[in-house]
Parts: C-alpha cells; sequence; structure tokens
C-alpha cells in the first residue's frame, strides 16, 4: 500500500546481494525490510537454499554456490557436521581472497551483472565480502553500498584481496584497482557499534547502523516450546549455517551439556544438519534444524555459539550474552571482544561437555553477564536506523 510518506520518496529498484549464507544475508536484512516497507522495488540474488526462504521481496534469484575449497577448509562438509580443526589466531580470516575471489565470487560477479543490467537496478546492496557483487556494479555503472559482516575481525585479510583482484577484475574488462577502491562502495554500511571496532579509514562515506524492531514469531512451534515449561533458565545453542559443517562432535558434547543442568534449552543443527542424527536423551533439551531468532532470543538468559558475527550482534542486540566456542573466520576475534565487554566468555571448541556445563551454570548464576550485554544492546540502539540509512541510500540516486 502507498502512503504519503511513501509517495514522498522515489521508488526504486534495489537488488541485494550476498555471498554465501544466512551469516552473509542477515546484516541486509533491516535495509530490506526498511525498502519494502518505504515502497522500493527489491530483489535477492544468493545461494539458492537460503533464497528460496525469502519472502519479503519481489523478485527472488537464488543461484548456486560453490562448496568450500579444500585449501581453505579442509574438514568441510557440504552433508554433515565434519571434522573440527581447532583456530588459531594466525588462522583468522586467512582464506577470504581464495573464496570470494575464487568460484563463489565469480558467480556472484556474472549473476549479479546479468540482473542489475536485465532488470535494470538502480543500486546494488551487498555484504563486506560479496566481491563479485561489487564488481559487478561497477561493471554495469550503478552505486553500490557494502555492508560489513565481520563484526570484531581486524582487517588486516584486506591486504591478501590486492593482486588476485586484479585478475579477477580483468575477466570482465575493468581497469586495475590496486588501491581496492571497489571494496569501499559509495557508501559503507557498519551494523555494529563502535565499542565492538573502530572503523577503517574509507574513501567512501560511513555510516553504522543500528538494529531494525525485533519481529518475534511466538506462535513458531519452537519458540513456544522455548518459552513454556518449569525451568527458570532458558538456554539457546547454535554452531550457525556455514560452520556447523565443520563442526565435528562440538554439538553432541554441548547437548550433553545442557541435558545435565536445570534449564530449558532450544539447539538449532543448521539447514542442512537433520537432528535426528543427534541423540538427546534430556527432556530439557529440543532440537531443530532452524528457528527464527527474534523469537527466541526474546526469552533466551544466554546463547551458546561459534561466535558467528550474525549470532553475535543479534544476542547482544536483545541484551542476551553469549558463551562463544570458535571455530573459524572471524569468531576468535569476536569470542575475545565479547569477552572484553564483560557480555560473556569463551572456551576452546574441544572442551568437554563438563566444562561446557560448568561455565553455563557459572554464567547464569553471574548477573554481571546480562548487564553487560544490556549495555552494549542499549549502545546499539542508538544508533542511525535502518530506514536512515536507507535515506542515504535513496540520496545517492538523485
Amino acid at each position: 500500500m502507498t502512503t504519503t510518506a511513501t509517495r514522498s520518496r522515489r521508488r526504486a529498484r534495489i537488488l541485494f546481494s550476498f555471498a554465501r549464507g544466512r551469516g552473509h544475508l542477515g546484516p541486509l536484512m533491516p535495509l530490506a525490510h526498511a525498502a519494502a516497507a518505504a515502497g522500493h522495488e527489491t530483489a535477492l540474488c544468493g545461494a539458492r537454499s537460503v533464497v528460496l526462504d525469502e519472502t519479503g521481496f519481489d523478485h527472488l534469484h537464488p543461484r548456486e554456490v560453490s562448496t568450500m575449497p579444500s585449501t581453505a577448509q579442509p574438514s568441510w562438509r557440504e552433508d554433515g557436521t565434519g571434522v573440527l580443526t581447532p583456530v588459531a589466531a594466525s588462522g583468522v580470516l586467512r582464506n577470504v581472497a581464495p573464496y570470494f575471489l575464487g568460484p563463489t565470487g565469480r558467480e556472484a560477479r556474472d549473476a549479479v551483472s546479468g540482473i542489475a543490467s536485465a532488470w535494470p537496478a538502480d543500486v546494488v546492496v551487498c555484504d563486506g565480502q560479496d566481491f563479485g557483487a561489487m564488481v559487478a556494479a561497477e561493471r554495469v555503472g550503478i552505486p553500490c553500498v557494502v555492508v560489513e559482516v565481520f563484526a570484531t575481525a581486524p582487517e588486516g585479510w584486506i591486504e591478501q584481496l590486492r593482486e588476485p583482484m586484479q585478475g579477477f577484475r580483468a575477466e570482465v574488462g575493468l581497469a586495475p584497482d590496486p588501491e581496492l577502491r571497489v571494496i569501499d562502495g559509495q557508501l559503507a554500511v557498519i551494523p555494529f557499534p563502535a565499542s565492538f571496532r573502530r572503523v577503517r579509514e574509507r574513501r567512501s562515506p560511513v555510516t553504522r547502523m543500528g538494529p531494525e524492531a525485533p519481529r518475534p514469531d511466538r506462535d513458531h512451534p519452537a519458540v513456544a516450546w522455548f518459552a513454556a515449561g518449569e525451568e527458570e533458565r532458558r538456554v539457546y545453542a547454535t554452531l550457525g549455517t556455514i560452520f556447523n559443517r565443520a563442526s565435528g562432535d562440538l554439538l553432541p558434547r554441548i547437548i550433553q551439556a545442557l541435558e545435565t543442568l536445570p534449564v530449558r534449552a532450544l539447539v538449532t543443527t543448521g539447514p542442512d544438519i537433520d537432528p535426528a542424527g543427534f541423540a538427546v536423551a534430556g527432556e530439557n533439551v529440543r532440537l531443530e534444524r532452524y528457528v527464527p531468532h527474534d523469537g527466541v532470543l526474546d526469552v533466551a538468559d544466554l546463547v551458546v555459539s561459534h561466535g558467528g558475527s550474525g549470532t553475535m550482534t543479534q544476542s547482544l542486540a536483545h541484551g542476551v550474552p553469549l558463551l562463544v566456542l570458535p571455530l573459524g573466520a572471524d569468531q576468535l576475534p569476536n569470542g575475545e571482544r565479547v569477552r572484553e565487554l564483560g557480555a560473556g566468555a569463551m572456551l576452546d571448541a574441544r572442551a568437554t561437555p563438563d566444562e561446557i556445563a560448568a561455565r553455563i551454570r557459572a554464567m547464569l548464576a553471574d548477573p554481571t553477564p546480562r548487564a553487560a550485554a544490556a549495555a552494549v544492546a542499549a549502545e546499539m540502539r542508538a544508533l542511525p536506523s535502518p530506514d536512515d540509512v536507507l535515506r542515504r541510500i535513496e540520496a545517492l540516486l538523485r
């Protein structure tokens, strides 16, 4: 329905693109919701399994996404939990270039180029690792808005892009970009508060963005179960939708720990992993493939997670502390920052069920992490809203 407010804004065609999984799509969704509410025409391009689950876009463009190269993640499995490889500081984000400028990047570049030209799009909004979409926008000649996905990680990984980016651009006839101007876009959006990390210097304008208003699905059966029961405390456990497939036996150990505690626990395995493959003895633990976060975080007292930026940010936006067991990517610095903020704790992902249970028990007994998480939530609420940021995007089109 068109309102007076939407009539005052020129209707634009906004193409949203994400590099791989839900962790890359999540930071874009507040802007997508704001764009739809403002009356813009929206399209989404990304991984088939994720795109086909989305209903809030005018056009869906699912594409195939290549598997993780064996050189980047030797323990990776597309059909199970794979093998857990301990993460070290030296390995943080060391494979960004081979993965996101490899087959995955080419798939995004070619798909976004075709959609943006044929539709045609007025602007591309993509996640911070969707280098294919960034190059596609430049190739087509439209603005690109880059939304960061790494909440805390230092940006030393950017240097590894410099040489391969030149070949990636040359493949589609673009001139060299030794200063990597393309990754800044025409506007950079940082959906994290200043307490997470400082913003690096960019050539483009930069804005932070706060969370959108919660959209809890309280009627979801798993959410209703989680909110019910006689247990005083509720724990939500998730290893995300990407690194769950390189987690080995971590999820079974988390489940074993939760079964020994006087809590009600909801555990998500990820869309590609069947919960039936896990043994659950305790009636206080429920397994699901995937549950929308807002409804769960509304009632959770603690989140046990791998520490992906999406899970970390959403949890703290709801004022919920975290226990982080990092598996890779940016998760180690995320866990360290959660600990520094006092909003949670971090354990080695090889921790035993007893060690995990002991840490959960201690965190639930201590009010300090909850208070620190609430302070971060307040900081995030003070940031520009998604609609504020959308207006800055609209200004690029005038």
